[in-house]
């Protein structure tokens, strides 16, 4: 096997747990506590309305902060593993 594609696959391996710890940090500290808040606010919904198009509005609002979170998170991902890729691709 060549020795420049073992260190490749080496470094790939390692890049790849790195953003996987990187990932899951964030996801501990910052996303789940907002998807938390965001479910509680829904089950407050359910308490405190009696119409079921309120509730239904009511948790759609309590969903939105967390949408939006995790579609920001999904864009620099995405905008980050491009980078990455393009870095490879010129190595």
């Amino acid at each position: 096997m060549d020795p420049n594609l073992n260190e490749m696959n080496v470094a790939e391996d390692h890049l790849k747990e790195s953003l996987e710890v990187m990932y899951s940090d964030i996801y501990k500290k910052y996303i789940r506590d907002i998807q938390r808040q965001s479910y509680l606010c829904a089950a407050d919904c359910c308490k405190n309305l009696i119409n079921q198009k309120e509730v239904a509005k009511c948790s759609e609002r309590c969903q939105d902060k967390l949408r939006k979170v995790f579609d920001k998170f999904d864009q620099e991902s995405e905008a980050m593993n491009n980078h990455l890729a393009r870095g490879i691709m010129s190595w």
